[in-house]
């Protein structure tokens, strides 16, 4: 099939008109069947639902129709150069790259594989080729582009999808013996600025953290709107005389209890989600007649192939530990800029990072120690790994050995994992002031305090 990504609208039910500034794919089928009966669509949001089974190829051609955007706050990543000067407000990318990452699937990442290195620039197309092994877990998985630097806002724009391997219900047998429905669901978070004002644009929720702000703001400038530059959504002047907007910008000193800018990555519609005119969105009624009801009861086996080593109990063959720290490390970088700040692996930043080479038929336990005021979630692609601690001196609490995880992200604040080699999973040690998470993986690396087994 053919993916094609470009800006394009969305219907939203809670917004008035046509969302503006989204970035869509279309699909044209080659081969296949659709469920629909449509071969072909276009500004799908979210991104059409795949399904392939275990033993069988899924073949992907890209296409980069994002050309000419003219989207306000979809930022160019670059960096200003030492000597440049940073300008107030981060400049637009208007031809924009990406690639694409098959979220959890246990196949190559090399070549034209599961390559997230790959660029595929503007007006460019590329193909991916994904061989699924015939021992593929089943399950709903996911895809989505995965260009470094513009994972997140290309994500949060719509270039992402479902992908089903199988059943979307992993091929649990008592599912399909009593013929229960399964259905997918994407959940897809969105901000769009006064909408109850009847803007209809979809916004970039981490703008006011773009802007460069050299003087802190004094406490009553943020209450009474007078702090300059405003930290407000890149179309606040195109709305009403009397809008407001919600900030949570401190103006204290940074520490790990402050919460700076949290409420600018929990706007205002998720914390009252309504539509415009007052409707209830989605309610669940039950249907008539007799349904069936298949009682799950804790640790029951569920009879499904899962490909979950558990390593709690193995020794490790070898013990790392990543430091999670950041700062100002590019010499060729402006540091008055808030973009040329990076987090970092030891002192390292990507792509600049040591090479980490797990041997197959071994166990490597990954501690890592957060030193930031952020929290980090982490994960390997390719692998599963296993969280087996977790440690946060701030909070005071300590954890043991967490359930396998496998391409969704553990909560933040779990003890480290252990993964398997030859399984994608997140791992998510996410940590602040020196937290500690521990990771096992098998056949590949994992991370914080777990564990990979290879």
């Amino acid at each position: 099939m053919t993916l094609t990504a470009r800006q394009g609208s969305i219907t939203l039910d809670t917004a008035a008109g046509p969302v503006s500034n989204a970035l869509l794919f279309g699909y044209r089928l080659q081969r296949g069947t659709a469920s629909n009966g449509q071969t072909s669509g276009d500004g799908l949001y979210p991104a059409p639902t795949l399904n392939v089974f275990p033993g069988e190829t899924l073949i992907v051609h890209l296409e980069n129709a994002m050309t000419g955007l003219t989207i306000r706050d979809y930022v160019d990543p670059t960096w200003p150069a030492t000597g440049d000067d940073v300008p107030l407000l981060p400049p637009a990318l208007r031809d924009s790259p990406y690639n694409n990452h098959v979220h959890g699937i246990h196949t190559s990442p090399q070549g034209g594989s599961d390559n997230v290195l790959i660029d595929i620039p503007a007006g460019s197309n590329d193909t991916y080729t994904y061989q699924i092994p015939r021992n593929h877990p089943q399950g709903l998985y996911w895809y989505h582009s995965h260009r470094h630097m513009l994972t997140n806002p290309q994500v949060y724009r719509g270039l992402v999808g479902m992908l089903v391997i199988g059943r979307a219900d992993g091929g649990i047998p008592v599912v399909a013996q009593k013929n229960l429905p399964v259905r997918t669901m994407a959940l897809q978070y969105n901000y769009v600025f006064n909408r109850a004002g009847g803007q209809s644009v979809l916004n970039n929720v981490y703008w006011p953290s773009m802007v460069s702000t050299l003087k802190k703001p004094a406490p009553a400038q943020l209450a009474d709107g007078t702090y300059r530059p405003l930290l407000s959504p890149s179309n606040f002047l195109d709305s009403a005389k009397g809008t407001t907007y919600l900030t949570a910008w401190y103006a204290g000193p940074l520490s790990v209890n402050n919460n700076r800018g949290v409420y600018q990555y929990l706007p205002t519609n998720l914390q009252s989600f309504r539509s415009t005119d007052g409707r209830i969105l989605l309610t669940a009624e039950p249907s008539s007649g007799t349904g069936t009801t298949v009682p799950f009861t804790p640790g029951q086996p569920l009879g499904a192939y899962t490909s979950f080593v558990d390593t709690s109990t193995m020794e490790p063959a070898v013990r790392r530990t990543l430091h999670i720290d950041g700062g100002f490390a590019n010499e060729l970088a402006n540091e008055e800029s808030p973009a040329a700040f990076a987090y970092q692996f030891n002192g390292n930043q990507f792509p600049y990072i040591p090479l980490l080479q797990p041997r197959l038929d071994t166990v490597e336990q990954w501690n890592f120690v957060n030193s930031n005021n952020d929290q980090h979630p982490i994960h390997i692609h390719v692998n599963d790994y296993q969280v087996v601690d977790y440690l946060d001196p701030v909070l005071v609490c300590a954890w043991g050995v967490c359930p396998s995880v496998r391409t969704t992200r553990t909560p933040l604040h779990r003890r480290w994992m252990r993964r398997a080699t030859s399984s994608p999973p997140d791992v998510c040690p996410c940590a602040r002031c020196s937290r500690t998470t521990s990771v096992r993986t098998s056949c590949t690396a994992t991370a914080s305090t777990m564990r990979t087994a290879a």
